[in-house]
């Protein structure tokens, strides 16, 4: 019983300590990453917000813009700027030259053993063909604090189709043949649990207005402040791009309106470039609006200062109503650029001088449809990739508004989600609130679980026991009851005021049992001068000494004492009252039943009682002379602990047991939640 005890403190302790773990591990949600902008604007397409990171050991810094499609990061190397007609200064123009001959943990991919060198898969829908020499590397993004990956993929190129550097968010991995997938930037932030979900909120910022609102990226979530909340989410396309529904362009001039788009089209958000790709029913009706002309060296609709001074006098602004593709909300969604946005400037290479421009290009097919940067200077796009679908939010421009940062977070973590369609915009409050929450309320339930499973323990285990009789360590007797023995040197000790031994009576050698009748025991009517034991002789049925009337007495008598009659060697009851007595005789009396409150009480009763073998002999029949002392007791043996004996638990009763199982049921339930 007390190894069954034992047994049950060690599974509720196990219990306990696997119900706090398994709470902390369900409430341990990581945070979203916020990239931070590098608080310049750059390329020579715009320019455009740009955002830090550093690859390479020892890091090298770098700007890039951000790519909704690629899965890789792409980097400009040192053959980019070795041109004739690049500028002296064209290194720090495309955001930094990354150099892997100077990076210690850089690695050629030697998937192929023949080449490196792959295409770069930029919108080659759009005829962009360039290619780049692939490795891995350390790759940092810039924040507080800044967030690295070892091993990434790295793609470095020379090519002018991206004048800067690219860092991709699409999650998918990249693959090369006979090689295992790798997976992207994105997907090894969430298989090691650094950010709450495959999903980003990204807004290419713009430089127009008076506060110069630089691009806004978060992986894992997204920037409540930027955008205007809408409950409106579409379901990526079979290939997981951004597909939206265009219904309609619409120009404002002062009261006046004008369609520029006569037949809704299907296009694609991808913020890789910065053009806007339209048909050309469309794209035809900006011309004639707006006297465009298009340039046929750079493929671009050059803008004079007169021509520019015109269109800023107008300042006509354009309003994007799209609705979804294949699912999700019917809603319409509207975006409205003012003609600021897309008053962009281009540069060598793309032309010389350098002119203002207007960013919409002439599309060829409808896979050519394609919303670039300067799109997302007014929209905020939150992508999540786990329940496949997307958001297009106008943004909201606030000088003194400060970051929002909410999470998306994965249905893997099995919370609720908010009121909207699209399953991860709450329509209030920050996502750390609703985390919070979640390790608030496993923390207080864990606690009260811990203060219930700890309040049965302290009952069962040291209250209960102390208010029992328990053997000591020597072997002797201690009484741990409310109510002490008197010791009172005047009590008498008769047979009806049985007498108590205490602690300082078992230690003399002397003894004076039966007050009143030593004479007759001894022969002699004076005291014992020296060291006076009696006992009863060695044949006789022993358990004689203990008769009594109280029940509890008889829970001595074992059966293998009632039934023997072999002497002290087969009493370990007897032994024991010998510990700490070596060599001398032992005391008359044995030890009382635990919890009757007697400490080696010995009864003067005469007349048997039922179950008892033999009646106590009388004076007659003791010898006379002192008996010979017994030899040197055996070694102690402690009598098996019983209930209230100083075991680790007591053993349990139905309703104890009951108890306990009530709560281990609890723990268990509390693993389910």
């Amino acid at each position: 019983m007390p190894q069954y005890s034992s047994l049950l403190l060690v599974k509720l302790v196990w219990i306990l300590g696997t119900s706090a773990s398994m709470i902390g591990k369900r409430v341990t949600i990581p945070a979203p990453i916020v990239v931070e902008p590098s608080q310049t604007f750059d390329g020579n397409d715009g320019p455009f917000s740009s955002f830090n990171i550093s690859v390479g050991t020892p890091p090298q810094d770098l700007k890039v813009f951000i790519s909704s499609s690629l899965y890789q990061t792409l980097v400009v190397l040192e053959l980019g700027c070795e041109g004739q007609d690049d500028p002296p200064n064209c290194a720090a123009l495309r955001g930094g030259e990354f150099f892997s001959n100077e990076s210690s943990t850089w690695q050629n991919n030697t998937a192929n053993i023949s080449t490196s060198i792959y295409p770069m898969l930029l919108d080659t829908q759009l005829g962009y063909n360039a290619r780049a020499q692939l490795g891995f590397d350390v790759v940092t993004l810039g924040g507080a604090p800044a967030t690295t990956l070892n091993n990434q993929t790295v793609g470095e190129f020379a090519v002018a189709d991206s004048y800067l550097g690219l860092f991709g968010l699409d999650p998918r991995s990249s693959n090369f043949s006979g090689s295992p997938p790798i997976p992207s930037y994105l997907q090894n932030l969430r298989n090691q649990s650094l950010i709450p979900s495959l999903s980003w909120g990204y807004s290419a910022g713009n430089q127009y207005r008076s506060d110069k609102a630089f691009g806004s990226l978060t992986l894992g979530g997204y920037d409540r402040s930027r955008f205007t909340q809408h409950d409106g989410s579409w379901a990526f396309d079979a290939t997981d791009n951004l597909a939206v529904q265009v219904q309609s362009i619409t120009g404002t001039t002062g009261g006046t309106s004008q369609g520029f788009l006569p037949t809704p089209i299907t296009a694609t958000i991808d913020s890789s470039l910065p053009y806007i790709w339209l048909p050309q029913d469309a794209y035809t009706l900006f011309e004639i609006a707006f006297g465009l002309t298009w340039d046929e060296t750079s493929s671009l609709y050059l803008i004079n200062e007169t021509l520019h001074n015109s269109l800023v006098q107008k300042n006509t602004s354009f309003t994007f109503d799209l609705v979804g593709m294949t699912g999700g909300s019917t809603a319409n969604v509207s975006i409205t650029l003012p003609y600021a946005a897309f008053d962009l400037t281009a540069s060598e290479p793309l032309v010389n001088p350098a002119s203002r421009y207007f960013p919409i290009k002439r599309a060829a097919n409808p896979s050519q449809y394609v919303f670039g940067r300067t799109f997302l200077q007014e929209a905020y796009v939150v992508a999540d990739y786990e329940r496949r679908n997307f958001s297009v939010f106008p943004c909201r421009w606030d000088a003194f508004s400060t970051p929002d940062i909410a999470s998306t977070f994965s249905p893997t973590y099995n919370i609720t989600p908010p009121s909207s369609p699209n399953n991860d915009i709450p329509p209030t409050g920050k996502s750390k609130g609703s985390s919070n929450t979640g390790a608030i309320a496993g923390g207080v339930v864990g606690g009260l679980l811990a203060l219930a499973i700890g309040a049965a323990l302290l009952y069962f285990c040291w209250w209960r026991p102390k208010r029992r009789q328990h053997y000591t360590t020597d072997g002797k007797l201690e009484k741990s009851g409310l109510n002490p023995p008197s010791q009172d040197p005047d009590q008498s000790e008769t047979a009806g005021n049985e007498p108590h031994l205490t602690k300082a009576e078992l230690a003399n050698t002397q003894r004076h049992e039966l007050e009143g009748s030593v004479g007759l025991l001894n022969g002699s009517a004076g005291p014992s001068k020296g060291p006076m034991v009696f006992e009863m002789p060695a044949r006789e049925e022993v358990a004689s000494e203990l008769r009594a009337t109280n029940e509890n007495a008889h829970e001595m008598l074992t059966p293998e004492t009632a039934a023997s009659d072999a002497g002290l060697a087969e009493f370990p009851w007897r032994r024991s009252v010998m510990a700490g007595a070596t060599n001398s005789p032992s005391p008359l009396g044995s030890p009382g039943s635990p919890g009757s409150g007697r400490e080696g009480i010995v009864s003067p009763v005469s007349s048997p009682s039922p179950g008892l073998p033999s009646p106590i002999p009388s004076p007659s029949m003791i010898p006379s002379a002192a008996p010979t002392p017994l030899p040197s007791p055996p070694p102690v043996q402690h009598p098996q602990p019983q209930r209230g004996d100083g075991a680790l638990c007591s053993p349990l009763n139905s309703d104890e047991s009951a108890l306990v199982f009530n709560l281990m049921t609890v723990a268990v339930e509390m693993l389910e939640l």
